[in-house]
């Protein structure tokens, strides 16, 4: 019965003791569910239970402050030793295994109201036990710490100080001590963590937790050592401005202070890396995919994709060929050609949020010579007479041979005999819809004033040896080939010259070039394995984080520039058409019939993985317990700061302090402690996120995975502070406005709280 009574009594206090308890648990026991299913790391909680070991004492300390005259009483009755201790911490134990079973009964259940498999493991509810039984021993142990006071200073009402002496003297500065070299170490980790390692070491991923106890306490120990110095600011000014200015800095609002300062943090850390994966995740898929729709072709070569995009959509409003190389790991292994004429109309608002967009450099790597497909049924040959450059004639055994990528994709030769002063003319197979010459060669030195195939000048473009310099697109364009016959040396092959000119591309990750020279110590010009296999030169022209289909490491061009001399597709090289999302039925259609299967982007998650995907989900309800953790901190001892305003007010009005200066206080009051938890709750949250979290492992890493970069949200961040520091304010002006209308004489009003 007399424990009912004690219940009763102290209701709000052992609600909110009650119900930060439950919150605690059940946000540990949600996460740790998420993330046992999925294969997640269960430390990622490790910030919340660090935020619980400020929070709970909070909220202990008030249950046993608002106790303390029941206390007081029964050690005046005689209690001591273990009954003494009891009556202390029964309350408090009571409240602790209340709020760990309803939180564990929150925790199991909650994700399977989000989500409709989600699983009711054993894991959560031993996660479940461990934290209420460590809340148990932490809640008994800061009851226990009310019956240290003595009891004289509890009878005459003294202010309440339950640390004092050696306790008081030991404890609080040890605790802070030891945060503050947590913290260091934290950061120490954080700066020297391996970007590339898989895993953080367990007191970097509590690290948040870490910043954000030490952080709030740095606001508190801000507001005591500002005491003198409010003392002296408020002394030359008016009597609201001074009251206002001691009421910030006296010690009963430190620990609220210092409470919501740590909620906000780890609240901006947790929610700021769950968005910044998920942000990472979406950018990654869209890189990967190209386009809001993709088709890939297994049975087409590049240039087949370039024709068919190119027929199905002549106005280049929906469809942009591409063809993907992936002979290796290293950046030049990794080749995508974009036929980037198109790359505005069908990619560009798909792929410019994410931060490598091509729209700037589309006109840079368009510039050079493009491939030039033929048709025709016939090739034409001319020698003429000899001439003085062109040595003896070729005489009759002579012949031309010319390379050509056929309609199919295969390599074929046709040849000529060279008969000097004579125009030849063979028949031509598998060039009537596109082929691409790729090739010259002759027996003997001749010398060709024609060569054709259907109507098409094949010397027009010029010819050059395979092994001569490329030329540089983005220096002095390609000259026109010089006027008179084309000499063949004998038993040379010789290549287009459109095809020598260096491709202009843009890379991304560590581009590296192999050695040309005989010693190995003359590098030659940037390479990259083309669409036929052979290397194709390229001229770098700038450089980005991550690119199309390539993602986090490799090349990017044009696919027109690419395809030009190139001696078909290899099985290495993926043709694929990217589509708008609003392309015309009719248009897939044509693509379907192509042997084309159109797909739209998968679901961002899967960029991240099941484990990494898992712990996202579980650091928003570490970021939402903290912050009810933050609201239930501000409701600790709400009701004995009410009650303080009121007598506080009383007294005021007793002594004839007028309203305006009554408001000025709170106002005063209210704009130091909510600017400390803003600048606070903003500067801690900066570093956290911007040092802390970035160094946590928290999406899949690799040389060709798109860079995590920064998970700071300038957003998030500023409207945690702003709602942190509005918590505080509303809290002060409620218990002002409250204290301020209470309508009964101030006289009486004293005399009954004496009388209590």
């Amino acid at each position: 019965m007399r424990g009912l009574r004690s219940l009763r009594a102290h209701a709000g206090g052992f609600a909110v003791l009650t119900a930060t308890t439950a919150a605690l648990v059940a946000g540990v026991v949600a996460a740790v569910t998420v993330l046992d299913e999925d294969g997640g790391r269960p430390a990622a909680v490790l910030p919340l239970l660090v935020l619980g070991l400020v929070m709970l004492p909070t909220a202990v300390v008030e249950l046993s402050r608002h106790r303390r005259d029941e206390l007081a009483l029964a050690r005046v009755r005689g209690a001591h030793g273990t009954s003494l201790v009891a009556a202390a911490a029964g309350l408090a134990v009571l409240a602790a295994v209340l709020g760990g079973g309803l939180g564990a009964l929150l925790g199991t259940l909650g994700p399977s109201l989000v989500v409709a498999d989600a699983p009711v493991g054993a894991t959560g509810l031993t996660w479940a036990a461990a934290v209420t039984a460590g809340v148990v021993v932490l809640v008994a142990g800061c009851a226990v710490l009310a019956v240290r006071e003595p009891l004289t200073r509890a009878l005459r009402r003294e202010p309440w100080r339950p640390l004092r002496g050696l306790a008081g003297g030991l404890v609080a500065p040890a605790a802070a001590v030891l945060v503050g070299v947590a913290a260091l170490v934290v950061l120490y980790q954080a700066l020297t963590a391996d970007a590339d390692a898989p895993e953080a070491g367990v007191l970097l991923l509590a690290g948040s937790g870490v910043l954000a106890v030490a952080a709030g306490q740095l606001a508190a120990l801000a507001l005591r050592l500002a005491a003198p110095a409010a003392e002296a600011a408020g002394a030359s000014r008016s009597v609201g401005t001074t009251l206002g200015l001691r009421r910030a800095v006296a010690h009963d609002r430190t620990p609220v202070v210092r409470a919501v300062v740590a909620a906000a943090v780890v609240a901006v850390a947790a929610l700021s890396a769950a968005s910044a994966a998920d942000a990472w995740a979406a950018d990654s898929t869209r890189l990967e995919q190209g386009a809001p729709l993709r088709a890939d072709l297994p049975d087409a070569g590049a240039l087949d994709a370039l024709l068919l995009t190119r027929r199905l959509d002549p106005d280049g409003r929906w469809l942009m060929a591409a063809a993907v190389g992936t002979t290796g790991p290293a950046a030049r292994e990794r080749v995508a050609w974009l036929d980037l004429e198109r790359y505005d109309a069908v990619a560009g608002a798909y792929l410019d949020d994410t931060g490598a967009g091509l729209g700037p450099l589309v006109a840079r790597l368009r510039d050079a010579p493009a491939v030039r497909p033929v048709v025709g049924d016939a090739l034409v040959l001319t020698v003429g007479e000899a001439q003085p450059d062109a040595g003896p004639d070729a005489g009759p055994d002579a012949t031309v041979s010319l390379d050509y990528v056929d309609d199919d994709g295969f390599v074929t030769t046709a040849t000529l005999d060279a008969v000097p002063g004579d125009r030849v003319e063979t028949p031509v197979a598998g060039c009537t819809s596109a082929c691409v010459v790729v090739g010259l060669s002759a027996t003997g030195r001749v010398a060709v004033d024609e060569l054709r195939l259907g109507d098409d000048d094949l010397l027009a473009g010029g010819w050059v040896s395979p092994d001569s310099p490329a030329s540089d697109p983005t220096s002095d364009p390609a000259s026109d080939p010089a006027d008179g016959p084309l000499v063949l040396p004998a038993g040379e092959s010789l290549v287009p010259a459109d095809g020598a000119v260096a491709a202009p591309v843009v890379t991304a990750g560590a581009f590296e070039t192999e050695d040309a020279g005989p010693d190995g110590d003359d590098a030659g010009p940037p390479q990259v394995t083309g669409i036929g296999g052979d290397p194709r030169v390229v001229a770098p022209v700038a450089e980005r984080d991550a690119l199309p289909l390539v993602v986090g490491s490799g090349v990017v061009g044009d696919l027109p520039v690419g395809l030009a001399a190139a001696r078909g597709s290899t099985t290495d090289v993926a043709a694929l058409v990217l589509a708008r999302a609003d392309t015309p039925d009719d248009v897939l259609a044509g693509l379907a019939e192509a042997g084309g299967e159109v797909t739209p982007a998968p679901p961002s998650v899967e960029a991240l993985g099941t484990g990494d995907a898992a712990q996202a989900r579980a650091l928003r309800l570490v970021g939402l317990a903290a912050v009810v953790l933050g609201l239930l901190a501000l409701l600790a001892g709400a009701g004995r700061r009410l009650g303080a305003a009121r007598r506080e007010t009383a007294a005021l009005r007793l002594v004839g302090v007028p309203r305006r200066e009554r408001v000025r206080a709170a106002l005063v009051e209210s704009v130091v402690l909510g600017a400390t938890t803003l600048v606070a709750a903003a500067l801690a949250g900066w570093l956290t996120v911007g040092v802390v979290v970035d160094a946590t492992g928290l999406v899949p890493t690799g040389a060709d995975r798109l860079p995590f970069g920064t998970a700071l949200a300038p957003a998030l961040l500023l409207a945690a502070a702003l709602g942190a520091a509005l918590l505080v304010v509303v809290l002060v002006l409620v218990a002002a406005r409250v204290g301020g209308g209470h309508r009964s004489a101030p006289r009486r009003l004293l005399a009954d709280e004496d009388a209590a």
